[in-house]
């Protein structure tokens, strides 16, 4: 039996909880290593977790250990650090905190994500003044169908809010076309038991989209309506 971090099990194996991984033992026969579960965003990144006895008595030449936990008080990690390294500084041993070592892992991860947050960011800004464009272009198209709204007696308020309704009906459809496009993309990671969906940080950006789109609804519709659409239709 074996435990290893559950992104090494999924990406860097190609397995999944439950497959068996084939080895040689130090004879030669074969060694059958089950994968019993997985591990969420450890420091074991790139290791297999197995009992020491059983390592021992298949593979009984190795000698010691060449990474070890080392538990002691949280607030003295400093002082422990350096004690140990100054006794065993003939054997080369250096001590590493746990937050970094996982900081060390996530680096790449976080650099990938960052660089797709600020691609996304981009897409977004561009997204939404192009919005702002075709609605200027889609009020300027519709200007004899207002008019004639105003002239048979519409009020304007009501006019505006028919407008507001029709984009803003665009504009959720659009989010929610967009929103499951991206849970399909991330289907994969949904599924594995080590990913976490950051719930609040989606709701966040979601609302921001939702507002920054109704910026672009409002005020071109507000523009469309302070012009004299009556004016308009008598020179249709």
């Amino acid at each position: 039996p074996a435990y290893a971090d559950q992104t090494v099990i999924t990406w860097g194996l190609g397995k999944s909880v439950g497959d068996t991984l084939l080895y040689h033992d130090e004879k030669g026969k074969l060694l059958k290593v089950k994968l019993m579960g997985g591990l969420d965003n450890s420091i074991f990144q790139g290791n297999l977790l197995v009992s020491d006895s059983l390592f021992r008595l298949y593979y009984p030449s190795v000698s010691g250990s060449k990474i070890m936990l080392i538990n002691g008080p949280s607030g003295k990690q400093p002082e422990v650090s350096v004690v140990l390294e100054n006794i065993f500084r003939d054997y080369g041993m250096m001590t590493t905190p746990p937050f970094e070592r996982l900081a060390a892992f996530n680096s790449v991860e976080n650099t990938y994500l960052s660089v797709f947050m600020m691609l996304g960011g981009l897409g977004v800004i561009i997204g939404t003044i192009g919005l702002g464009i075709v609605l200027l272009q889609n009020m300027n198209e519709r200007r004899q169908q207002l008019a004639l709204y105003q002239a048979i007696g519409y009020r304007q308020q009501f006019i505006l809010k028919l407008l507001l309704s029709e984009y803003i009906f665009i504009l959720l459809s659009g989010i929610l076309i967009g929103l499951l496009s991206a849970l399909t993309a991330i289907l994969p990671s949904l599924l594995s038991p080590a990913f976490q969906l950051p719930k609040v940080y989606l709701v966040v950006i979601l609302i921001l989209i939702f507002v920054n789109g109704l910026f672009w609804i409002y005020f071109p519709a507000k523009a469309a309506m302070r012009r004299n659409l009556v004016q308009v239709l008598r020179e249709e």
